[in-house]
């Protein structure tokens, strides 16, 4: 599916990325919120370092806590470059910091400890993890799509109890239905109500009409 890909790809440490780490036309990004995830696990093994990254990575977030929060103020909302100049002012000093950490305690813990685990994946993305200080477009981390997907993959779990190979089918296509009505802001109520009262007697060369996002245009005229 990315054999052709150009641009910006963000994802957690799964190896199958790596081979994109070098690909031309590709800014590979990592996910501040895995890290993160790490540390929180170490905590009870080893409370003091772990509080210090987790306290050290909050204050990443608060700026773009910050960034946000300015954007929703402003009428125009906060550019994408005004972004990128207040992580420039405030988050590359913290992300030097946590790097001059990461190398001074890396030799210090057991790397099969949870906090040495935790400090060898973070120093092994770490160019990654920085990178999206580079452009105001990119985020800290992917938790966007994976709130977006979520859903999905809890539903997931119940496919193989669909009752049948068709009854699966006709459940993907409920969810990718109910999905594109909800990216494009449709109200799956009043829109499948309009549906089924239509459908029958709609011409099947205009069923096309009846997609979320076609049907949102009609209503809207």
């Amino acid at each position: 599916m990315l054999k052709d890909y150009s641009g910006a790809l963000q994802a957690d440490g799964y190896e199958g990325y790596n081979q994109f780490e070098h690909r031309a036309g590709i800014s590979l990004l990592g996910c501040f919120a895995h890290a993160r995830r790490y540390f929180e696990k170490a905590s009870n093994q080893d409370n003091q370092r772990a509080a210090w990254m987790l306290t050290a990575i909050q204050k990443l977030y608060l700026v773009e806590r910050e960034a946000r929060e300015a954007r929703e103020a402003r009428e125009a909302g906060l550019s994408y470059t005004d972004r990128y100049q207040l992580r420039q002012e405030k988050s590359v000093s913290l992300l030097a910091e946590i790097k001059e950490w990461l190398q001074q305690n890396g030799t210090k813990v057991l790397p099969a400890s949870l906090v040495g685990k935790a400090i060898n994946y973070t120093v092994g993305m770490w160019p990654r993890l920085e990178r999206y200080i580079s452009d105001g477009r990119f985020e800290i981390d992917n938790n966007l799509i994976e709130n977006a997907i979520r859903p999905i993959a809890v539903g997931r779990k119940n496919y193989p109890f669909a009752g049948s190979h068709e009854a699966a089918k006709n459940a993907a296509l409920i969810y990718s239905i109910m999905a594109t009505a909800k990216y494009h802001d449709v109200n799956p109520a009043v829109y499948l109500e309009y549906v089924f009262q239509s459908i029958l007697d709609y011409p099947f060369h205009k069923l096309a009409d009846l997609l979320p996002q076609n049907w949102k245009t009609q209503s809207q005229n």
